[in-house]
């Protein structure tokens, strides 16, 4: 079996038949009236009016034949397209090699004849046939040929005609709509301003509204021009010309500044909408829409100044924090040395007990020292304002872990790494991500077992899903969403060193990429920490 290619110039041929709207229509009796007629003609048990598509061929009508439609690889008719001026004719489909072993020639329904004369439109694009089938093989005459060629193009002008129906109907259908658009906008009560203006820029109609921000009475009002309202800049820079792109047909939305003779000045925004044209095809007039956004914008200027004085206040705590966090640090650092200098001279001298007062007061001092750095990267991270570039996370990763190496030795943690792909983020804040991670992961290892580390990805549409995955004490369920807030612990100190707020920084740098961080764990049986990261994803070729 041969399967036909494509015609010389498929595309537009297609896209000829999407625009006339023939295919999947309901029966038609004229269409069908042609059916009947070529199954007489040619005396055929089988008669067809076909339309070929990308992947089918369909038919409009059809005779002897219950099927609506049969694959494109399949049909006989999209053999016939490919000679648009000629009737393709197979006298005997078991000595034709393209179709000797096609499964309509030998299953059901046992095509042994063809004839298909190309439904051809005026601009050459064969879009279907009107073909006959029989089970035997045969002839026809030049009668018979003539009258498919015929029928053929019989077809072509119905179904012309019928989108040039369906087009008139559309356009009626349309023309309603934009009166009745204009009819809602002009007659709408409520508290915008609105009116009528007619193709010369002269009012026709307005409403209460209108006349109140002018303070006009309709006597005043009647025969108007908008220039004659309106300040001659406002009126010939913008105005005019938004008035006749409306009466052009096109909506038009804009926002001005209006000085209203007893309203004031008040910032607006305008809408014009065409209203429908005559019968000679020229512009009626245009439905205005003027809204009062005054209160908006005084509102819109107040976030501003909100917003530039709390970006203020934040620069002075960031400010704050840092000269704070240094004056915290240096009597931090003298308990700290000061402390390990008792120890170190005196360590014979102390009794235990003693000794153990100095070890707390060292350890004490490390862990505030901690903490502070851990709050001010925080901060940092709260106001970071984030630049977004390629990253390469398996880069992101690997130097990760590699901050954590000493302690990671020490531990004799082990890292197991799939390759990610090149997403878009910042690269900065998703190594400290995954370095609180890997932190955690180490520090709430199980006693006695070493802790292991495996970190995978897989993307779903747009986003990307990172696993990361531990075999560490696990997480009640009852604190899976707790522990991502700030300075929520699980452990006391004893067990744990730390600030608390490793995982809250994760959450907050999830959320700047758009995305979330969660957990799924069991107590004693380790943990995985799922990253969703929205965004352009592509795979690493390196």
């Amino acid at each position: 079996m041969k399967v036909a290619p494509p015609t010389p110039f498929e595309a537009k041929r297609l896209q000829r038949l999407r625009e006339l709207g023939i295919m999947d229509t309901l029966p038609d009796a004229a269409f069908d009236a042609i059916t009947e007629l070529a199954a007489q003609m040619c005396e055929s048990p089988i008669a067809l009016i076909t339309l070929v598509d990308e992947d089918r061929q369909w038919f409009k009508s059809k005779v002897g034949l219950r099927i609506t439609h049969t694959a494109r690889e399949f049909a006989f008719c999209a053999h016939a397209i490919l000679m648009p001026e000629d009737v393709m004719l197979v006298e005997d489909a078991l000595r034709d090699e393209r179709f000797f072993d096609n499964p309509l020639v030998t299953g059901d329904p046992n095509i042994r004849f063809y004839a298909g004369a190309p439904i051809v439109t005026l601009d050459g694009h064969a879009l279907g046939t009107v073909c006959v089938i029989d089970h035997a093989p045969r002839q026809l005459s030049k009668r018979q040929i003539g009258a498919l060629q015929t029928m053929a193009a019989a077809v072509r002008n119905l179904i012309n005609h019928s989108n040039a129906i369906l087009e008139s109907v559309s356009d009626q259908a349309n023309r309603w709509h934009q009166q009745q658009t204009v009819m809602q906008a002009v007659g709408a009560a409520g508290i915008d301003l609105k009116a009528y203006i007619d193709k010369d820029h002269t009012y026709q109609y307005v409403n209460r509204t209108y006349l109140d921000y002018w303070g006009l009475s309709r006597d005043q009002m009647a025969g108007l021009k908008v220039e004659e309202l309106l300040p001659k800049g406002l009126y010939e820079s913008v105005v005019a010309r938004q008035l006749d792109h409306a009466l052009e047909g096109t909506e038009v939305r804009f926002e001005t500044v209006i000085e209203f003779s007893k309203a004031g000045p008040r910032h607006v925004q305008v809408t014009y909408i065409s209203d429908r044209k005559d019968g000679k095809g020229a512009p009626v007039g245009v439905v205005a829409r003027i809204q009062d956004i005054e209160d908006i914008k005084e509102r819109e200027k107040q976030l501003e100044a909100t917003v530039e004085l709390l970006e203020q206040k934040t620069l002075q705590q960031q400010k704050y924090f840092h000269m704070l966090s240094h004056d915290l640090k240096e009597p931090l650092n003298a308990i700290r040395n000061f402390m390990g200098l008792i120890k170190m001279e005196c360590e014979e001298l102390l009794p235990q007990d003693s000794l153990h007062h100095v070890d707390s007061a060292i350890q004490g001092s490390e862990r505030m020292r901690a903490l502070i750095d851990d709050l001010r990267r925080f901060m940092e991270i709260e106001s970071y304002q984030m630049e977004i570039e390629e990253v390469r996370l398996n880069e992101v990763v690997d130097e990760a872990w590699l901050d954590l190496n000493a302690v990671a030795r020490r531990q004799n943690a082990q890292l197991a790494v799939a390759r990610l792909p090149v997403i878009q983020g910042s690269a900065s804040l998703l190594r400290i991500l995954f370095q609180n991670l890997f932190s955690n992961a180490i520090r709430y290892a199980r006693e006695g077992v070493a802790p292991q580390v495996a970190l995978s990805s897989e993307a779903e549409d747009d986003t990307l899903l990172v696993r990361v995955t531990d075999n560490g004490i696990g997480v009640p369920v009852e604190y899976h969403e707790e522990i991502f807030l700030p300075s929520r612990r699980l452990h006391s100190r004893r067990i744990s060193p730390g600030s608390g707020l490793g995982l809250a920084m994760c959450k907050r740098i999830a959320e700047m990429h758009g995305g979330s961080i969660t957990v799924q764990s069991t107590e004693g049986a380790g943990s995985t920490f799922l990253l969703e990261l929205p965004g352009a994803i592509r795979p690493c070729q390196d």
